[in-house]
C-alpha cells in the first residue's frame, strides 16, 4: 500500500540494532573470550553449555547469537560465521526454529521449565545443533533451577545451552559449575570511543574527539548504553554534535565547577561551596550524579599527587592538567582520602533522600570542615608520646556561681568545683563517651544552686548544638544530679573565643582533658564515623596499641 501524505515512517532502528555485530570479528572489546570461542569451534572441543556474565551492553546475548552461528552455518562449525546462508539469516533475524532465546525474567517457573526439557528432546527442524539462549538467567525460581539441573548437566548430544547473567552471584553453583564461564568485562573508554567514531563516520556525523570522550565515559564501560547516548545526541544536536550542548543533554558537571568546589573545600570556605551548590541545582543538575562527579574528580587528584596520569579510566575530561597539578598540591594524601571516603559514604544517602539538595549543602559544609580534622596516625603519635601536644592545652574554666540564697553555696571554693566538674565528665565517660568529649570542648563551667551554665567558644557551636538534642539532655541532668546531689537545670551558652589564663589545674583534670580531645579527634574520624553509624556503636577507651604484638 502506498504512503500518504500523513502516514508515518517507522522504519527506523536505533543504533544499537543497526551495527549489532553479526560475526566474532565485530565484537568490540573482549578479545580474550572471541578467541577462546572461535578455537574451541574450530577444534570442534566446545562444551555443552556456556554461561556468560557482564555488566549491561558488552555483548553476552550478542556474543551467543554469533556463536549460535558458528555453529550451524552451512559451511561449519567454523571460526567465522559467514552471515549470508539461510541458518545464519534466521538467526540474525530471529526465524530461526532451532536457535530459541528465551527471556528468564519473564519464563522464570517451574512450567516454563519443564515445557523446556520436552522442546530439547526433539532433534532440530533444519540445522546441526538446537541451541537455546537463556537471557537474564538469575531471574529463574529456585525451582525452575532445580528442573533445569539434570537436562543441563546431561542434554542430548544434538543441545546446546547459552545461559547469560548480569548478576552471577545469583546463579546457583550447581548450574555455574556444569558451564564453562566467561566473564564478559566493561569496555574501556577508548575502545568505545573508537567504536563510536567508526559508527558516527558512517552515518555522517560530525563529532569532536572530546564529544566522543563525553559519550564513550557516560556509558560506563557499556557499548549499547553509548550507543543509545549517540542516538540521543543525534536527535538532539542534530548531523552536527557541539561539546556544550552534549555536556547539557548528558548532565555531565563542567570540570570547572569541580575545580572550584576542590579550591573552597581546601580554602574551608562553607558559603562558597553552599553558592555553587545553588548554581548547580538552579542550573537543573542532579545532586547525586554531582556527588559522583566529585568522586572520580578527587580520585584524579589523588592519583595525580601519586604522579599517575589518566589511564583512560576517568569519568572528569580535564582541560588543563596544570591546574590540577597545582590543585592536587592544596592537599595531604590523608585529605584527600577522606573526602573521597565521605563523597562514597553520603552517595546512596544523598540517591534516595526526599530532598537531595539539602543532604547535599550538609555535605558540602562537612567537607569545608574536613581539613580541620587531625589524621588518625597523628592522633596516635600523641597517645604514644609521654606527653601530648594537647596535654599542653587548658583544660576548661571553672568559675563559682554566686549564690545569694544560699550561702553555703557562695563559700565552695573553685577548686572543688573543678573536682565536681571532672566528675561529671568521668561518669559520663562509662555512659556515653563521645558526650564526654565533646563538655570537654567548653570554655567556661559556671555550677549554682539550681543550674549548671555551660558556654562554649562560637567555634564549638556545633558541640553546643550536639549536647543540646533532647537524647543528650536527659543523659546530661541526671548524671548531674547524682554528682551534685541536687536536681539542676542545664543552661548552654556561646562567647567569643578568647584566650584565657586558667591558672593551675590539678594533674587529674589535666589529663583528663587531654583525653577527651584526643576521643575527640577520633570521633570526628570518617572512617570512626562510619564503623559508629553502621554498629551503633560508642568508643568508650582510648588505648595505645600493644608494641610486642605484629
Amino acid at each position: 500500500m502506498a504512503k500518504t501524505k500523513n502516514s508515518r515512517d517507522d522504519s527506523y532502528v536505533v543504533i544499537a540494532r543497526r551495527f549489532r555485530p553479526r560475526r566474532f570479528s565485530e565484537i568490540v572489546g573482549q578479545d580474550p573470550i572471541v578467541r577462546t570461542l572461535r578455537n574451541e569451534v574450530t577444534q570442534n572441543r566446545f562444551p555443552h553449555a556456556w554461561l556468560f556474565a557482564g555488566i549491561r551492553g558488552v555483548g553476552k546475548t550478542t556474543t551467543a547469537r554469533v556463536l549460535a552461528k558458528a555453529l550451524n552455518c552451512d559451511q561449519g562449525p567454523t571460526e567465522e560465521p559467514c552471515d549470508e546462508c539461510q541458518s545464519c539469516t534466521d538467526i540474525t533475524t530471529g526465524r530461526s526454529l532451532d536457535v530459541l532465546e528465551i527471556d528468564g525474567a519473564s519464563n522464570r517457573g517451574i512450567d516454563q521449565i519443564r515445557e523446556l526439557r520436552e522442546t530439547v528432546r526433539n532433534y532440530p527442524a533444519r540445522d546441526r545443533f538446537r541451541i537455546l539462549i537463556i537471557d537474564e538467567v538469575h531471574m529463574l525460581t529456585r525451582e525452575a533451577f532445580n528442573a533445569l539441573l539434570k537436562t543441563l548437566e546431561e542434554p542430548p548430544t544434538h543441545v546446546r545451552f547459552v545461559l547469560a547473567t548480569t548478576e552471577l552471584h545469583k546463579v546457583p553453583d550447581t548450574i555455574a559449575s556444569r558451564c564453562q564461564v566467561f566473564e564478559f568485562r566493561s569496555i574501556p573508554p577508548k575502545v568505545l570511543e573508537g567504536a563510536l567514531r567508526r559508527i558516527s563516520e558512517k552515518e555522517g556525523i560530525t563529532i569532536s574527539p572530546r564529544g566522543l570522550s563525553l559519550l564513550a565515559r557516560s556509558a560506563a564501560g557499556s557499548l549499547r548504553d553509548g550507543q543509545s547516548h549517540l542516538d540521543q545526541a543525534i536527535a538532539f544536536c542534530g548531523k552536527e554534535i557541539q561539546d556544550d550542548r552534549l555536556e547539557e543533554l548528558l548532565a555531565v558537571t563542567n570540570v570547572q565547577q569541580l575545580r572550584e568546589f576542590a579550591n573552597g573545600i581546601a580554602d574551608k570556605d562553607p558559603k562558597a561551596l553552599l553558592r555553587l551548590v545553588d548554581s548547580m541545582v538552579q542550573r537543573g543538575s542532579e545532586p547525586v550524579q554531582f556527588c559522583r562527579d566529585l568522586q572520580a574528580y578527587f580520585r584524579d587528584l589523588l592519583l595525580v599527587r601519586h604522579g599517575v596520569s589518566d589511564d583512560g579510566g576517568s569519568l572528569i575530561l580535564e582541560t588543563d592538567p596544570a591546574e590540577t597539578q597545582k590543585l592536587a598540591g592544596r592537599f595531604s594524601e590523608d585529605q584527600l582520602i577522606r573526602v573521597f571516603q565521605l563523597l562514597v559514604q553520603e552517595e546512596p544517602v544523598i540517591r534516595y533522600a526526599t530532598y537531595p539538595r539539602y543532604l547535599l549543602e550538609v555535605l558540602a559544609i562537612k567537607l569545608a570542615r574536613l581539613a580541620d580534622l587531625t589524621p588518625i596516625e597523628e592522633i596516635l603519635a600523641e597517645m604514644r608520646s609521654p606527653t601530648p601536644r594537647s596535654m599542653e592545652m587548658a583544660p576548661p574554666q571553672v568559675e563559682e556561681m554566686p549564690a545569694p540564697d544560699k550561702p553555703e553555696a557562695a563559700d565552695r571554693s573553685p577548686g572543688t568545683d573543678r573536682s565536681e566538674v571532672a566528675r561529671i565528665l568521668q561518669q559520663l565517660e562509662t555512659r556515653k563517651a563521645s558526650l564526654s568529649a565533646f563538655l570537654g570542648q567548653a570554655s567556661r563551667f559556671e555550677i549554682g544552686p539550681e543550674r549548671i551554665r555551660i558556654a562554649f567558644p562560637e567555634r564549638y557551636s556545633f558541640y553546643r548544638e550536639t549536647i543540646g538534642e533532647r537524647k543528650n539532655l536527659d543523659l546530661l541532668r541526671p548524671t548531674c544530679r547524682e554528682v551534685l546531689n541536687r536536681e539542676v537545670r542545664i543552661e548552654l551558652a556561646e562567647e567569643p573565643d578568647t584566650t584565657r589564663d586558667l591558672g593551675e589545674v590539678d594533674e587529674e583534670n589535666h589529663r583528663q582533658a587531654a583525653k577527651n580531645r584526643l576521643l575527640d579527634s577520633a570521633i570526628r574520624e570518617p572512617v570512626v564515623q562510619n564503623l559508629l553509624d553502621t554498629f551503633q556503636g560508642e568508643i568508650v577507651e582510648l588505648r595505645e596499641a600493644d608494641k610486642t604484638k605484629p
